[in-house]
């Protein structure tokens, strides 16, 4: 390091050997976290301003260090600080991307911009939110920095929080009314980002917040991208805010279709619980049985047929919970056909037809479970219990032939 020496008239700029780079001796100074030596050439005159030569002043020399002494001194001299470096940062800026909240304290007392913009339309409140500290995100937004501010590209701090899962900072800037379904031509909302990332808290966060479950992501609905990329938390929480299951994007795909084309046995056991229907077609006509089938996912496809679905486009039939269920709806259709032909028989020796003779309806104990109004969302074991309970066991699926 070139030697530090004191002089009243001007600061001379000397060179550093090793780094070829220009710096005053205060910059040297605050590098080095030496506050007597700052106090002292602040005293003796010297330019608190003066730039290096990547336009950073002394400021942002002690911010980018953390050295806060050194800041305070400076700031008590009276140091911009809301000057721009050669890449376009503010101190405030460089402080909240490294997470320095007592930096960020101290430059927002000294009155620094909460929302100074760089080059990029990025402030301090998108880096915070972005590289998730929480404790930065809440100082900014008590300074009064907007919530809703957008970059250029369109991302918002809460869209860049729910991106990289940051429930905390969701929740900091939900609370401080950034608006969950601001949105952007070029950049999709805050959900659809959580539910691609798999992020189940920031979508619970959003949720409570009002977010729109039922948008759009890249022509595909919310549902549907969550179960794409199997997060079955987030296709928990989605059901639960009442999405609409059987909602399809612009390709006819809906959210069980892009389970089986996927493989994701729970995100299909999850849609089935929720009334989703098994034979919904697809723009192109395949159903789900037909795209579990055509990826191999032979599990998917058994449980599609249990529950009524078809490989072909046909109209959707009513679906049988379980085996048993089936071979016991079998036999009451062959008992009424063989119950219509004695009562074809005896109809003119018999004045009315008696009652033993009229067959009774198949019903079910209980109605299947609607995670819809259910106080909490169903986990993915109790769905496939719910899908698979033998008959006589007390689940939901048990039924009876009455008559």
């Amino acid at each position: 390091m070139a030697a530090l020496t004191l002089s009243r008239s001007t600061v001379r700029v000397e060179k550093d050997a090793n780094h070829s780079e220009h710096r005053c001796r205060l910059h040297f100074a605050c590098r080095l976290g030496r506050v007597e030596v700052v106090r002292l050439l602040i005293r003796e005159g010297a330019e608190i301003n003066l730039r290096d030569a990547s336009g950073r002043t002394p400021l942002h020399v002690a911010t980018s260090l953390g050295h806060a002494t050194c800041l305070k001194a400076l700031l008590s001299a009276h140091a911009e600080v809301d000057w721009l470096d050669d890449h376009g940062n503010t101190a405030l800026y460089t402080a909240s991307q490294l997470g320095l909240e007592y930096c960020v304290v101290d430059l927002l007392q000294a009155h620094a911009a909460p929302d100074a913009q760089r080059a990029d339309g990025s402030v301090a409140l998108h880096v915070a939110s972005e590289e998730g500290y929480t404790c930065c995100v809440q100082q900014l937004l008590v300074a009064h920095a907007n919530p809703d501010c957008m970059r250029f590209t369109g991302m918002t701090p809460l869209a860049l929080a729910s991106q990289h899962g940051h429930a905390k900072c969701v929740e900091r800037l939900l609370a401080a009314n950034a608006t969950p379904d601001l949105l952007h031509p070029d950049c999709p909302g805050p959900l659809a980002m959580a539910c691609e990332a798999g992020h189940d808290g920031c979508v619970q966060w959003l949720l409570a917040a009002r977010a729109s479950v039922n948008a759009m992501h890249r022509g595909q609905p919310l549902l549907a991208v969550a179960c794409k990329y199997g997060n079955e938390r987030c296709v928990e929480w989605l059901i639960h805010a009442h999405a609409a299951v059987d909602l399809a994007g612009t390709d006819g795909v809906n959210g069980l279709h892009a389970a089986c084309l996927a493989g994701h046995l729970g995100c299909v056991s999850l849609l089935l619980v929720a009334r989703s229907d098994p034979n919904q077609p697809t723009a192109a006509g395949k159903t789900p049985l037909a795209l579990a089938n055509a990826t191999g996912h032979r599990e998917i496809g058994a449980l599609l047929q249990l529950q009524g679905g078809s490989d072909r486009r046909r109209k959707p039939t009513t679906p049988v919970a379980s085996p048993y269920l089936r071979k016991r709806a079998q036999e009451s259709v062959r008992i009424e056909r063989a119950l219509e032909t004695v009562r074809r028989e005896h109809v003119s020796t018999s004045p009315s037809t008696p009652q033993w003779i009229t067959p009774g309806p198949v019903q079910a104990d209980t109605d299947p479970i609607d995670p819809r109004t259910s106080s909490s969302p169903l986990s993915v074991p109790y769905a496939l219990h719910t899908l698979r309970t033998p008959p006589g066991s007390g689940g939901c699926n048990s039924a009876r032939i009455v008559g």
